[in-house]
């Protein structure tokens, strides 16, 4: 069947699912390939092949439905390097038995479960008319999922009751740390529910980075053997880490005494500010454009004028 829907594809698009099948092809980009369902078994098909080594998937605007949904839910059950899937723009939430499959999946992930969990860590269902049926769905998933780590689920339609749902789940979740929600309609006390308990996994995957360092320090001390050039590495990777602690105390911090909080662009208040902004940005752009427009055409006129008068010379003195 994945055979057959491979045949009507286009030249580029087999070419470009050909790469799935290959053992040295880390990112496969199949978007806008208008997939459909057919498309979509194909690639289903292609993540199952065993020398599969694809860690990112684009499938961002393929007109997936169910049928294709349910088959790439079933390929992730067998696929387990694949890291990074984006399906942006595939208007999932539409097709309910698409959704609760796909959760389902995500509902086994990172549990070690027989190899029959899902290993994607990051997720993008942008744009896809999610709605809070689906929102709980995916939420049944985040209580027990242990891979995911970024789900981005903006501008959907998953309200407050699916945001909820999702606000509830993150109590129960210890490994996403990055949960994107804009254009859900939800409330702020819930979003400010979600982006907290980011911030606890955020913190827990600090101190696991930790221990791991700490443990790695120790088995250098045991093994100094090795040369310097083990230590140097251990005192440049705090270097870069008190580096990016110091950027990003430098990007929060309050450029005057009213503004004491960094704006959350996820918040009514700060998407406000950040549509302020720009509309500023593009004020002055435009005001730019037309002292560009007007020097122009101002250079445009002398230079006329003065062909003009230098042809009018040339008549004269002939």
């Amino acid at each position: 069947h994945g055979g057959a829907a491979a045949a009507h594809l286009s030249l580029d698009v087999r070419t470009r699912l050909a790469q799935l099948s290959s053992p040295d092809c880390a990112a496969v980009s199949l978007a806008d390939a208008c997939l459909g369902d057919p498309g979509c078994v194909a690639v289903a098909r292609a993540l199952k092949h065993p020398r599969c080594a694809a860690t990112s998937l684009d499938l961002r605007g393929n007109q997936i439905r169910a049928e294709g949904a349910v088959a790439l839910g079933a390929a992730l059950r067998r696929n387990r390097r694949l890291r990074t899937l984006s399906l942006e723009w595939n208007s999932l939430g539409l097709f309910p038995e698409g959704v609760r499959s796909l959760a389902s999946i995500f509902a086994l992930g990172g549990t070690g479960d027989g190899g029959h969990g899902c290993n994607v860590t990051s997720l993008d269902l942008r744009n896809n008319r999610l709605t809070a049926g689906a929102g709980t769905a995916l939420a049944g998933a985040l209580k027990t999922n242990r891979a995911l780590v970024s789900l981005d689920l903006r501008w959907n339609a998953l309200g407050e009751l699916g945001s909820k749902a999702l606000a509830v789940a993150m109590e129960q979740n210890n490994t996403l740390t990055a949960l994107h929600m804009s254009g859900n309609a939800a409330s702020d006390a819930t979003l400010r529910t979600i982006r907290g308990c980011c911030q606890r996994n955020k913190g827990r995957s600090a101190k696991s980075q930790q221990k791991t360092s700490s443990s790695s320090s120790s088995a250098e001390g045991r093994f100094a053997s090795s040369g310097p050039s083990l230590s140097s590495s251990f005192a440049m990777q705090d270097d870069a880490a008190a580096a990016a602690a110091t950027t990003a105390h430098a990007l929060n911090a309050p450029s005057s005494p009213s503004n004491r909080t960094p704006l959350d662009p996820e918040s009514l208040e700060g998407a406000t500010s950040i549509i302020q902004a720009l509309e500023q940005a593009l004020r002055l752009q435009r005001a730019e454009a037309k002292d560009v427009a007007e020097r122009l055409e101002a250079e445009t006129l002398s230079h006329t004028r003065t062909r003009e008068a230098l042809t009018t010379a040339q008549e004269d003195i002939s």
